[in-house]
């Protein structure tokens, strides 16, 4: 079982994030990451998904999500939005424990992660300097990006089934 959220309040007119010609809603925002997670760790694509949320009443995009996904090995939940307060957590489960990251997405200098209940302290990081090098890495080398032009498209299928359920208030396949 894989269990994630990434919420925050949004304040304000919400710019890009409120206008659906520009991509808008908290699925495209910040849902996009527990989904790219769930995907990364079953290490598979979806089966279905089956995702229920509101949409803003003017704007029509989504700004609250939950969501299942069905994989061949498991399942995840998922939550975004941007109607509850900040949580970027990421919870693993399995039959031999859990492995928890409180800040999954959005780490301070220095994160934490759990294996049940034993806290591993990381080294301080900046994951967007992290990504920059690995892709410029790459680049100079001719070597392969862990997450390539595939795993792109992947992404996107998962996010427009989800978007289609949201909106059908079925399951889906993918």
């Amino acid at each position: 079982l894989l269990r994630a959220s990434f919420t925050y309040i949004l304040r304000g007119e919400g710019g890009f994030r409120l206008d659906r010609a520009l991509g808008g809603g908290s699925l495209f925002d910040v849902g996009c990451y527990p989904i790219s997670s769930a995907r990364y760790y079953f290490k598979d694509e979806p089966i279905s998904i089956y995702a229920r949320g509101e949409l803003h009443p003017e704007q029509g995009v989504d700004i609250s999500v939950g969501a299942v996904m069905e994989f061949r090995n498991g399942r995840a939940l998922l939550d975004c939005g941007f109607t509850l307060p900040y949580r970027t957590d990421l919870e693993l489960v399995g039959d031999k424990g859990r492995i928890y990251f409180p800040r999954a997405w959005q780490p301070h200098e220095e994160a934490s992660l759990f294996f049940n209940d034993d806290e591993l302290r990381l080294p301080p990081s900046n994951h967007y300097v992290e990504m920059f090098e690995h892709f410029s890495l790459a680049v100079l080398s001719d070597s392969k990006l862990l997450l390539d032009g595939r795993d792109a498209l992947h992404q996107m299928k998962a996010l427009d089934v989800t978007h289609r359920s949201l909106r059908s208030g079925k399951v889906e396949p993918v």
